[in-house]
């Protein structure tokens, strides 16, 4: 927008112009998506979210997931159901100009979103991949999540699947220092499809409350990463969260 890249060219990066950019984003915002209901929101560490509601703040639980590792600088991290940016953004700001976020997210919706809060917080240590993860390539059905699908506005659609291995491969990817994962469910299938991402890789933080085929999701987690020579553990956190590291 030209309104946009004026400002930028006028005002020096500072405190003020972190200040300034948040109401001038969020009128834009207003005026541009109202019919789709985007908030931008900006959270107390000055973090830029587009959400698609009005009570964001209620979303601000991921720094559950660095309750195992906390990623430093020159990291690469691997962000598995990115939603709309808030654990890229953080990871981000963790593991600096040397580092690396790669995030990962299916949904087209979403990853817009996710696409303006990399933007709006000036991240040029981010990947975006706009495959879904599965143990192969493949083509699946997908729905629309979050306030459409509970409006009784459900949309479907086809969504194409890789998996990390082959993300590992494509990439170049050497070592993998934290991979977060929340994919609503198919972290399973994910799981089986990084064998060989498995042997470089750190330490994982993986959401594991859903239920597949009546079960919990963590326990055939934890059995997985454990014949792959993790040392793992599921803990409650407001949210069953499975985490596992390399024995130190």
């Amino acid at each position: 927008m030209k309104i946009i890249s004026t400002f930028s060219k006028i005002i020096p990066e500072g405190s003020f112009k972190d200040t300034a950019r948040f109401p001038i984003y969020w009128f834009l915002n207003k005026l541009k998506f109202v019919k789709k209901e985007l908030v931008l929101y900006k959270n107390i560490r000055g973090y830029f979210y587009f959400y698609p509601w009005e009570k964001a703040e209620e979303y601000e639980y991921i720094g559950d997931y660095f309750n195992y590792y906390r990623p430093k600088k020159g990291d690469i991290v691997i962000d598995a159901g990115a939603f709309v940016g808030q654990f890229t953004v953080a990871a981000s700001r963790l593991v600096g100009n040397k580092g690396k976020v790669i995030a990962i997210e299916p949904d087209p919706f979403n990853r817009a979103n996710l696409e303006k809060t990399i933007k709006a917080n000036r991240l040029h240590n981010v990947i975006v991949i706009s495959y879904g993860l599965s143990n192969k390539k493949n083509k699946i059905g997908w729905s629309v999540g979050g306030i459409i699908s509970q409006r009784g506005k459900s949309k479907m659609f086809t969504i194409k699947t890789t998996t990390l291995d082959d993300i590992f491969k494509e990439l170049k990817i050497k070592n993998v220092d934290l991979i977060k994962m929340d994919i609503e469910g198919a972290e399973i299938e994910a799981i089986k499809g990084a064998e060989k991402m498995l042997m470089h890789t750190k330490n994982l933080a993986i959401a594991s409350y859903h239920i597949v085929k009546g079960k919990k999701t963590c326990f055939e987690i934890e059995k997985i990463l454990k014949k792959s020579n993790f040392l793992a553990k599921t803990a409650n956190i407001g949210q069953l969260i499975t985490f596992a590291g390399k024995e130190r």
